[in-house]
């Protein structure tokens, strides 16, 4: 698989992907943001966060490894954080980062 980049994720922003969290589960979710983290001295590869809105209001998934899909991309399995609810709109936030 190629090597995924910051600049592929910002041209997604707003679309919706699944997010598989186990085999029972599986959120649509939108992609919020992409962020720049940087990148180490001896790396090439630029770090980079994505933030994903799900419709969950009250509850959550803990961080774990998760598939994200997308119709324009192969599904990946990712690490997932919950971040908390958006102040906009009250549902549930998870990140994404890629380092």
């Amino acid at each position: 698989m190629e090597q995924l980049n910051v600049e592929q994720f910002k041209s997604l922003v707003g679309d919706n992907f699944k997010i598989e969290f186990n085999k029972e589960n599986t959120l649509k979710a939108e992609l919020t943001e992409v962020s720049h983290l940087g990148k180490k001295l001896d790396q090439e590869i630029e770090a980079f966060a994505l933030i994903f809105e799900t419709d969950q209001t009250d509850q959550y998934f803990t961080q774990s490894i998760v598939r994200i899909h997308h119709d324009d991309l192969p599904p990946m399995d990712v690490f997932a954080s919950p971040k908390g609810l958006s102040h906009m709109s009250g549902k549930m936030m998870y990140e994404v980062i890629f380092n």
